[in-house]
């Protein structure tokens, strides 16, 4: 079993992580009101102005991706317990 890592925010994922804590907070929960709601705030996405709901959307997505990883190899006792040959 692989220890978890731990992962300290960047400065720009913090400011996004409390905007986006006290948008939902005021129940702003639709995309085009955290867009919005965003856009009246001090974060802006890289190399734009604004945002938009498809930069959100792949901000979102980019920030949450899993990092790659070794793959999990399974040790020869346990394999030989799951083997389908006889």
């Amino acid at each position: 079993m692989q220890d978890p890592v731990a992962i300290t925010p960047s400065p720009y994922e913090a400011a996004l992580c409390q905007n986006l804590i006290q948008i939902l907070s005021r129940k702003v929960h639709d995309l085009p009101g955290i867009v919005a709601a965003l856009n009246q705030g001090e974060v802006r996405p890289a190399g734009q102005s604004q945002w938009t709901e498809a930069l959100f959307c792949a901000e979102i997505k980019r920030l949450g991706a899993i990092p790659e990883h070794e793959p999990l190899t399974v040790p020869p006792s346990v394999a030989r317990v799951f083997s389908t040959k006889s």
